[in-house]
């Protein structure tokens, strides 16, 4: 069963809109976001202290310096939103 995804599709979307975070930048987060909650993965013992984080551009910039996956998605997000900008420049300027 070679390629074969388990999952399915609504549980794949759930999945991918988390990264994993550690305790210092879940701490951070929660002094700047006080009301946003950080979901921990189990009760175990041995899981315990993993964290994940929504991906939002306001959650992510805070630690993109600590976090990979929170700098790509930052770097991802200043791209397109670049093409963004410019596709609207050349909108206004063809007069659309």
């Amino acid at each position: 069963m070679e390629g074969v995804d388990f999952f399915p599709i609504y549980q794949q979307r759930m999945f991918e809109n988390l990264i994993p975070i550690t305790r210092k930048e879940k701490e951070l987060l929660a002094e700047l976001f006080p009301k946003q909650n950080f979901p921990r993965t189990m009760k175990q013992d041995s899981k315990r202290h993993h964290y994940f984080c929504v991906e939002t551009e306001k959650l992510m910039r805070p630690i993109a310096s600590t976090n990979i996956l929170a700098h790509e998605f930052i770097v991802e997000y200043d791209r397109r939103a670049a093409l963004r900008d410019k596709r609207r420049k050349a909108r206004s300027k063809d007069g659309k």
